[in-house]
């Protein structure tokens, strides 16, 4: 949980940086109304209503978390009052998911390197996240049955799954690092 909780802190830190930036505000006294709705417009402009909705719910948990913590209760109360204008916009058009052509994938398979191909299979696979497969371990992974048993850093659920001859085959094929208890390692040894 460790390297999700440094993960999660990070993406706050980034909105909070966002939005000291975009209102140019040093306290909380002054992020006025005017300058949230500003914020939140700029930021609706620039993302999808999910990513935007992430910004300002990361921003306000900061704050939250800070009164829980003992902070100005008042003052941060006050703020979070008028971050009630931060909101996503709303999605107009029903959703309409357009995955990749298997015959486009197969491409990708063609022209990869070990890595990637064993990243592509795998997340295929398991329906991983990158960053799932970032996290992985070969403690994780049974070659021989062809599982995996895995717990998801951001959610801590366990995950279960049956590997494809195919994404054994490619994992097999990766170089292993014995320094390192990661399955996909980069050029300076970090996951």
């Amino acid at each position: 949980k460790s390297a999700s909780r440094q993960n999660t802190r990070g993406h706050v830190k980034s909105a909070i940086a966002k939005l000291a930036q975009f209102t140019e505000a040093k306290t909380l006294v002054e992020l006025s109304t005017p300058l949230l709705i500003k914020f939140r417009d700029e930021i609706n402009s620039q993302l999808q209503p999910s990513g935007a909705a992430a910004i300002f719910g990361k921003v306000k948990s900061a704050l939250a978390f800070a009164r829980k913590e003992g902070q100005d209760a008042s003052q941060i109360d006050a703020a979070l009052g008028r971050m009630k204008v931060l909101y996503a916009a709303k999605i107009t058009n029903g959703t309409k998911p357009t995955p990749i052509p298997a015959e486009n994938f197969r491409q990708l398979l063609t022209v990869a390197d070990a890595q990637w191909r064993a990243i592509f299979l795998i997340s295929l696979n398991l329906s991983l996240y990158l960053e799932d497969c970032a996290a992985m371990q070969w403690d994780n992974i049974d070659l021989i049955a062809g599982t995996f048993n895995g717990r998801r850093g951001k959610t801590d659920i366990i995950r279960v799954g049956m590997l494809w001859l195919e994404t054994v085959a490619a994992l097999k094929a990766l170089p292993r690092d014995t320094e390192s208890p990661f399955v996909f390692v980069s050029r300076t040894g970090t996951r």
